[in-house]
């Protein structure tokens, strides 16, 4: 999908209590698409990259503070470095679990 919209959200998980955040397919590769809860989770953070989409999160109830990282990795070997390169910056932003 280049682009998602409410519509989407709600055609997904059946509410419209939810927030997304996507990565946009890139030529043939398949985009990301991550969703919380806004009642459960706020997001603070992205980090978006080539290959990534990164969020920083915390837990309403609890207040514990974590990250989730999505990866689309390519499936060309060529491009298999970069990946690992950017994966080194999400650890860099990501300074917990």
């Amino acid at each position: 999908m280049e682009q998602c919209s409410q519509a989407d959200i709600l055609q997904i998980c059946g509410s419209r209590n939810f927030d997304w955040i996507t990565l946009p397919s890139n030529r043939a590769s398949g985009g990301i698409l991550i969703l919380w809860h806004k009642d459960t989770i706020e997001v603070s953070s992205v980090l978006e990259a080539n290959y990534s989409l990164t969020i920083e999160c915390s837990n309403k109830i609890d207040h514990f503070h974590w990250y989730l990282t999505s990866i689309y990795g390519p499936n060309r070997p060529s491009l298999r470095q970069d990946l690992w390169l950017e994966l080194d910056d999400v650890y860099a932003f990501a300074r917990g679990p």
